[in-house]
């Protein structure tokens, strides 16, 4: 018995789904996740302001460092602010910044960073570079705290002025020449305000970061969003 498919012969011994000619198939779709991997961005964003809010024991006094290119963590919180966008949307938020242990004020010898755990706060963005400390936050001298007033001299506090939690805590090499922090995005988006945010870094041990007055590599954001 001959079969005919598609209008040609075919032999007894012959399958006509198995023997018939082969057709290009469509190309398979994507997994739906490269789509969306492909669909993030990365964006890098240098501190727009930066200082080091003394944490001075003896009480209300000018400790200005705004202009300083060495930011001392350990005997006081180094103040990094950004202006940001859309964190909403971010999926990742890390923080990287040089040390700088030959700054102006680290004095011949040096301030080489000393093993230890930071810490990295969240913190409110309402501060005036030039003229914030630890007890004051613009230029008309307006404390820190829940209802400052102008001269009130009121000294920054957890809960308040930045989160009661880290946002990250990060181990420092002795001698380590960079810090490379992945922070909390959830704990950074509630703090974040004005499009601006402001992230403060504290050491038990010594630790100069790199200002943006300094000649290396000051305080950047990179913000993933997807």
């Amino acid at each position: 018995m001959w079969l005919v498919a598609c209008g040609a012969p075919l032999g007894p011994d012959e399958d006509p789904i198995v023997d018939a000619p082969s057709r290009a198939l469509p190309a398979p779709e994507p997994p739906a996740e490269v789509s969306v991997m492909a669909s993030c961005m990365t964006s890098i964003a240098s501190d727009e302001a930066d200082t080091m809010l003394a944490l001075d024991a003896t009480g209300p006094r000018t400790n200005t460092y705004g202009a300083a290119d060495g930011l001392n963590a350990t005997v006081g919180m180094a103040a990094f602010r950004f202006a940001v966008e859309d964190l909403d949307r971010a999926v990742s938020v890390t923080l990287y910044v040089d040390t700088n242990p030959t700054c102006t004020e680290c004095g011949d010898a040096g301030l080489p960073s000393a093993a230890a755990t930071a810490t990295v706060y969240a913190a409110r963005s309402d501060w005036s570079e030039a003229n914030a400390d630890a007890f004051r936050r613009t230029a008309s001298g307006e404390g820190w705290g829940s209802a400052p007033i102008a001269g009130s001299s009121t000294k920054i506090r957890a809960g308040i002025d930045y989160a009661p939690t880290p946002a990250a805590s990060v181990e420092v090499a002795a001698a380590a020449s960079s810090l490379e922090v992945a922070l909390d995005v959830t704990l950074v988006r509630t703090w974040a305000s004005s499009s601006k945010l402001t992230l403060l870094v504290h050491s038990p041990q010594m630790l100069v970061l790199a200002s943006k007055e300094s000649a290396r590599h000051h305080a950047r954001l990179a913000i993933t969003r997807c």
